[in-house]
């Protein structure tokens, strides 16, 4: 792999945990890019061009800078061997920043209060990349590929002083900067809410895990000063999107309405902001595999409301001529509908779904199979074992003896 491809695939890497990483060119100071508009926002367009000066100081060839500035942003700086551009990551915590930590650093900095809670709005959308990051071993090997393995990382804060001088006049920000400050986070709140719902509605089950992470206080304002509450309010914002989400996926209302009030069942027992995002990571999951297993996008209406009525009707009579009924529609009709749609029989169709719940019964209780054929709407146990080694290849009893411990 050449410099140029090993370089974009770093770049992906990094995007997939929502870190910016920018390619500019070696002679121009920074601008507002590089710290998302942080400095501009604040009415300090001169340290562009101090941050930029005293990166540059440090920069050398086959050498990693590090860099956390006094706003508490950490920076990781790298010449791009062969050229003149500079490879920067970040802005980023290296650690998740409490509150007080925040108002310390305030301190330092001169941060008036009204500064400091629109900082804090800042603070809490950046990601976090903790030493131990595997993205630091995806950096490490793209270095020791472009040069061969020599090179060398140098922290600019162990070379210069750490202490953070004021740096902020004594006043306030003005309405308009509050409300141009509140747009731009909301746009990213928003942003972010859609990547995932987009996620979600494809059942796309591991990019919606990585976007979770970041769906915390890194997203959304503390409201509350009880954590608990807020991870709380958090979760019942997650389980609305999510059920919307997976509606728009093609999921029928029957599926969602079942699964989002267990969710919100379990959001108000929450004990804690550990267990709350447990549930967050878990109830995506659920969404997803909801779309995986009954997104109906594509079906006809009559096939959506074929196949809802006989995945809530499993135990009943499913014959052709009662589905037909229930639906009002002739017999015919829909025979030829539902193979067209579905590249199958009707009959077929209720076979699978009642083999698929008897695996799972099989799998997760230990109902005697003859109880299991009932609650799979096959009261004929013995027909029920030849059905179920039709579609699985071997009788009820062997594929459960055949299930690992």
């Amino acid at each position: 792999m050449d410099c140029a491809e090993a370089l974009a695939f770093l770049r992906k890497c990094f995007a997939k945990s929502r870190i910016q990483t920018l390619l500019l060119p070696q002679s121009i100071p920074f601008g507002p890019d590089i710290d998302l508009g942080l400095r501009d926002r604040l009415g300090l367009h001169v340290e562009y061009a101090v941050f930029s000066a005293e990166v540059a100081n440090y920069l050398r060839a086959n050498q990693l800078c590090k860099l956390t500035d006094q706003f508490f942003c950490s920076y990781l700086f790298l010449q791009i061997p062969g050229q003149s551009q500079l490879l920067t990551v970040g802005p980023f915590l290296s650690a998740e920043a409490t509150t007080e930590q925040l108002l310390e650093q305030a301190q330092k900095s001169g941060l008036g209060s009204r500064w400091f809670r629109m900082m804090e709005d800042y603070y809490r959308a950046l990601p976090v990349m903790l030493p131990g990051s595997p993205l630091i071993g995806v950096l490490e090997v793209f270095m020791e590929e472009q040069f061969d393995r020599e090179w060398s990382v140098v922290d600019i804060n162990h070379e210069i002083s750490s202490a953070a001088s004021p740096i902020f006049k004594d006043q306030e920000p003005t309405p308009h900067e509050h409300t141009l400050w509140n747009m731009q986070q909301l746009e990213r709140r928003y942003f972010f809410e859609n990547e995932l719902m987009s996620a979600i509605s494809q059942g796309k089950i591991h990019q919606a895990q990585q976007l979770i992470r970041h769906f915390t206080d890194h997203t959304l304002a503390r409201r509350l000063a009880d954590p608990v509450r807020n991870q709380k309010n958090y979760c019942i914002i997650l389980n609305t999107l999510s059920r919307k989400a997976a509606e728009q996926g093609g999921v029928h209302p029957l599926y969602l309405d079942r699964i989002s009030s267990e969710f919100a069942q379990e959001i108000e027992s929450l004990p804690s902001t550990e267990a709350a995002a447990e549930l967050g990571s878990r109830m995506v999951t659920s969404y997803c595999s909801l779309v995986s297993r009954h997104a109906l996008k594509g079906y006809s209406p009559q096939i959506k409301k074929a196949i809802v009525y006989i995945d809530s009707n499993l135990t009943g009579d499913l014959l052709l001529r009662n589905v037909a009924q229930a639906l009002n529609i002739s017999a015919t009709y829909l025979s030829s509908l539902f193979r067209k749609e579905t590249g199958m029989t009707l009959t077929e169709f209720v076979n699978q779904k009642r083999i698929k719940r008897a695996v799972r019964l099989l799998g997760t209780t230990n109902l005697q199979i003859q109880v299991i054929a009932q609650h799979c709407g096959i009261p004929d146990v013995n027909y029920f074992s030849k059905l179920f080694k039709k579609y699985t290849g071997t009788n009820p009893n062997s594929y459960r003896r055949s299930i690992p411990d």
